[in-house]
């Protein structure tokens, strides 16, 4: 009757109804303990085959005290034969299992060879079970990445299967797969999907279809294709497993868990990852149902949870479930255990990913004293832990970046030993060393890693290979940085090239080149593509994510970047905005990424000089980054930079100059003073300098950063550019022309490498070089330089426009120092000219356009510039006045040149009546000289109308300024004298008489010259 049960027993455990099975088990038991008393041989056969179950459902603790019970009773039994059994040596093989499932890899493998011993002792070497112990020796080799020796072992159990039982056996299907998960872990994935192909081809021939032993053919093929990233092909392979092993098993049962723990792994790497977290939640629902609470596929589908939780960006919730994870496994096989590593491992990457930098480093820490413990010194797990601890060191509060390289190079070594110079696995490290490099501006080293890694991926992979075109990306913004941004192009494209080939249109790598090129494009201020790339990024992510996920975040930065760099800051600040409440949703408050959007929202507010605001969103900043980071780390420095920068806008000179010397004690620490980081903190000092009227000693600094830059960057960045031009404005300061003229003839090399010859920043530097040759009274190189921005300006803004207005100005003061009064008067008509054309349109804003529009290129100035225009415009006018003036008094006037003075003085005095108001001082000036100037063509209407609005605007405002209104009075009198209204001219005379005798006394020449009038109507009258 027992024997009975165990019959019914075994077909039920086979047919995965465990607990069924373990009823009849028991009830075997209890019949045997009557029958026989506990220590026979029967009841050890009993408590092998509880065990059996136990062990099914992950009660490893309990299925191996049984098995020890079992094996105890039978080497009682056998201790005065000195013989073995088949049975103890099948007790040796499941203990084995037991410890294989509890990590405890060397107690397995001697159980193994223990009941090999056994094996082939009683069978010999040459028979099935003896190939199926080899399989399982082998299997503990695959798990101890002892590759050599598991292929020797499992070509042994293949030679072995392959004779007796034929090459198309069920006793070779176990074999087919474990020869497939080892070609797996060597990469050589056609060999692995070619066995694993032939498993289930012997299962589907041999057994009916479909069949629940299917199951783990199914789950190593969906691994192959998953390891080829044919994602598709993987779940495809996956859902033909649950299709078939529901109908067999039913929906709930636990083997249908494993398909969907699988499953859940691709949606997980396709970045379906709200699908993958749907899936896992099947796979637990099932577990839970079927295994108790301290079991290890619970532990392993809680591990694979966080780490989707993790993906998401729910970095509090993945340390929740990963916690939970632990505690399963610390309880099932203890701290030492390579599975207690790898969880290690993924809590150190959310530590990570919350900014707890430390917590990181000290997980993976204890993960990798495990595995030198378990493994040696060599082996790969432990290269991805090194690898792990490297990305740490990478972000810690003080930026360990030499830590980081070192470790690297800990992982490099030891792929370099097993994987061989020209493994993937090698390429991927050359790159991770690479981006460290690119963070410390080392970018010629950079540069060398990510070519390395680019070889061997060409020679393993392919030209037109995936990976190949993220290294192409990445080698693309190295280029990017250094300001070649030719080559950082044609890398992008290719980049962009491959994928297009390789992925579907929407996808995340596609997004995320779009990406880059966006940067590209805002680097060469070419915004408008910028700002294309960026929405197509966008465009996909919200198809793919949907417009809540967290990665939207990273292009609404972006975004708002493009925008702050084109002055649109209304909108900069929207899209900084929406970044940020993505941040909160996802993030905890106290993140980097929050911290980094308080910062780009505070230069927003810099930028509008909305200083207050700006600082509090950089004290917020700085309050998340001094938790998280520390006070000495160099993003802190970044930060008190830009603190400086809105002290020094508030001419708060010292406290701006603090915060500069803070970021440069810090910096220096960090990153050495050969560093452009560095570089720029120097400028931002001499900036301060400068302001200080510290001339001297800005220039030192500028000089200094100079030569940093020119070391590290390529020769035409657009950092030695603005270099160059402070040198040359500060040393125009202090009176070293020449020297300035050099420095700007510098800046005018460089930008015509940038920009062409035809660009603003070129223009720019030939008036600033201009402007120095009028200084040193060299007219000709002076005019020449001016003429020569005047035609860019022409060619890219159009004729009229308010920038061009300088040129002529500056001509005007020209030709005027030279004498050349009616080429002054050219330049200076022209320049008015366009001036009032533009200051019209910018009136008639908002109203529909007209040929007005099409005819005057109108820039955005600000107002302080459009009123230095307005202002320079006067000084030229007053100046042409006075030699008008000069030539009236000496009768050597033209009427051609009598009316032209007349116009100019009419628009002057338009632009003052438009910028002024028509009651404004300056206004009594300029029609007391329009009415001179009347007279003297001998318009004296007219010459009275203006001198009158004159003495009208100086009554109204209680001028002081006695001496237009003393004027006025006299050139009234003269044209009264001259037309013989004498009683008129004498009161007038008068009038002007009692003023200046208050200015100027009673001997003054002027009031001589007065009398002497007065005296002539005087004479007439008599």
């Amino acid at each position: 009757v027992a024997d009975c049960h165990d019959c019914f027993g075994d077909i039920k455990r086979k047919t995965g109804r465990s607990q069924a099975a373990l009823i009849d088990y028991q009830t075997s038991l209890q019949i045997r303990i009557k029958a026989t008393g506990e220590d026979s041989l029967y009841c050890a056969k009993s408590f092998h085959n509880i065990g059996k179950i136990l062990y099914s459902q992950s009660k490893f603790t309990e299925a191996l005290h049984l098995y020890q019970k079992s094996c105890d009773i039978q080497l009682l039994q056998l201790e005065n034969s000195k013989t073995t059994t088949i049975d103890i040596a099948e007790v040796y093989s499941d203990i084995g299992l037991v410890y294989r499932s509890q990590g405890k890899y060397h107690d397995a493998l001697a159980m193994f060879n223990q009941s090999f011993n056994s094996v082939s002792t009683i069978l010999g070497q040459y028979n099935l079970q003896v190939a199926e112990l080899y399989n399982k020796i082998g299997s503990i080799y695959l798990l101890q990445n002892q590759l050599d020796k598991a292929m020797a072992t499992l070509t042994t159990a293949s030679n072995i299967i392959y004779q007796i039982a034929g090459h198309s056996s069920l006793e070779a299907v176990s074999n087919y797969n474990n020869i497939a998960s080892l070609h797996l872990k060597q990469n050589k994935l056609h060999k692995a999907e070619l066995a694993c192909l032939n498993a289930l081809s012997i299962q589907k021939a041999r057994l009916e279809n479909p069949h629940q032993f299917f199951t783990e053919s199914y789950i190593i093929l969906s691994q192959i294709y998953k390891q080829l990233k044919k994602y598709n092909e993987a779940n495809s392979v996956l859902q033909q497993c649950l299709d078939s092993q529901s109908t067999i098993l039913g929906h709930d049962h636990l083997k249908m868990a494993k398909c969907y723990f699988e499953q859940g792994q691709i949606y997980r790497l396709q970045g379906m990852h709200n699908k993958s977290l749907s899936v896992y939640q099947k796979c637990i629902k099932i577990q839970l149902t079927w295994l108790n609470n301290i079991d290890q596929d619970l532990a392993k589908t809680y591990h694979e949870i966080g780490l989707t939780y993790s993906l998401l960006c729910q970095d509090s919730n993945a340390l929740i479930v990963y916690q939970k994870a632990l505690k399963i496994y610390l309880q099932i096989v203890g701290m030492d255990n390579l599975t207690i590593a790898l969880l290690y491992n993924d809590i150190g990457v959310v530590n990570r990913q919350l900014g707890q930098y430390t917590d990181a480093i000290m997980m993976h820490t204890q993960c990798i004293k495990i595995q030198r413990r378990l493994l040696g010194d060599c082996n790969l797990p432990l290269a991805i832990s090194y690898g792990n601890i490297a990305f740490a060191y990478k972000l810690s509060q003080t930026c360990k970046y030499d830590s980081a390289v070192a470790m690297f190079q800990k992982k490099l070594k030891i792929q370099l030993s097993l994987l061989g110079k020209d493994h993937i696995d090698v390429a991927t490290t050359y790159s991770d060393i690479g981006s460290i490099y690119r963070l410390q501006n080392n970018y010629i080293e950079a540069l060398q890693m990510y070519r390395k890694c680019h070889k061997i991926q060409r020679k393993v992979l392919g030209k037109d290979h995936i990976e190949i075109a993220n290294t192409c990306r990445n080698m693309g913004l190295i280029y990017a940085l250094q300001g070649q941004f030719d080559e950082a192009s044609s890398l992008y494209e290719y980049c962009l090239q491959i994928q297009h080939q390789t992925l579907s249109l929407n996808n995340l790598d596609i997004a995320l080149t779009y990406e880059y090129f966006g940067t590209l494009y805002s680097s060469c201020q070419n915004y408008d593509n910028a700002l294309l790339m960026f929405d197509k990024c966008l465009a996909i992510k919200l198809e793919i994510l949907g417009d809540e996920h967290y990665d939207l975040a990273n292009t609404y930065d972006h975004i708002g970047s493009v925008y702050y760099s084109t002055d649109q800051f209304d909108q900069a600040l929207d899209s900084f905005q929406t970044c940020l409440k993505l941040q909160d949703k996802h993030r905890d408050h106290d993140h980097l990424q929050v911290a980094t959007t308080y910062y780009h929202l505070g230069k927003v507010y810099y930028s509008q000089s909305q200083y207050d605001s700006a600082l509090r969103m950089y004290f917020k900043c700085q309050d998340i980054q001094l938790k998280l980071l520390g006070e000495k780390n160099v993003t802190i420095a970044k930060l008190y930079c830009s603190i400086g920068l809105v002290y020094e806008s508030k001419k708060l000179f010292s406290d701006a100059l603090l915060l500069y010397q803070k970021c440069l004690a810090i910096q220096l620490t960090h990153l050495g003073n050969n560093n452009l980081e560095v570089s720029l903190t120097l400028s931002n000092i001499a900036s301060v300098y400068k302001a200080q009227g510290k001339f001297d000693d800005a220039l030192t600094l500028y000089h200094d950063c100079l030569d940093i830059d020119e070391r590290l960057s390529a020769n035409h960045s657009s950092r030695i550019l603005a270099l160059y031009r402070n040198i040359a404005s500060i040393s125009d300061l202090i009176n070293k022309h020449e020297d300035a003229i050099k420095a700007y003839q510098k800046c005018h090399h460089i930008q015509l490498k940038l920009f062409g010859k035809m660009s603003l920043e070129v223009a720019s530097t030939l008036k600033d070089m201009a402007s120095i040759y009028f200084k040193l009274k060299k007219y000709d190189e002076a005019i020449s330089y001016f003429q020569k921005c005047k035609d860019i300006l022409h060619k890219i803004l159009g004729e009229k426009n308010l920038p061009v207005i300088n040129i002529y100005n500056k001509l005007t003061c020209i030709y005027t120092e030279q004498g050349q009064q009616d080429k002054a008067l050219s330049m200076f008509h022209r320049g008015l000219d366009i001036f009032i054309a533009t200051q019209k349109v910018e009136s008639s804003e908002g109203d529909d356009n007209d040929s007005s529009q099409s005819r005057v290129n109108n820039p955005k100035l600000t107002l302080l510039e459009i009123t230095d225009i307005q202002e320079q415009l006067i000084r030229n006018y007053n100046s042409l006045i006075g030699a008008i003036h000069d030539d009236m008094g000496n009768n050597s006037i033209s009427v051609t040149r009598l009316d032209e003075a007349i116009e100019i003085c009419s628009k002057i005095k338009q632009i003052q009546q438009q910028g002024l108001g028509k009651s404004h001082p300056d206004l009594a000036v300029t029609n007391c000289h329009l009415g001179a100037i009347y007279a003297k063509r001998g318009k004296y209407e007219d010459a009275l109308r203006m001198f009158q609005q004159s003495i009208d605007i100086h009554n109204k405002n209680a001028s002081k300024d006695n001496f237009i209104l003393a004027d006025n009075y006299q050139s009234i009198a003269t044209i009264y004298k001259l037309n013989g209204k004498n009683n008129s001219a004498a009161t007038m005379y008068q009038k002007s008489l009692n003023i200046q005798k208050d200015l100027l006394g009673t001997n003054h020449p002027k009031i001589v010259d007065i009398c002497q009038e007065m005296a002539t109507i005087c004479t007439d009258e008599s």
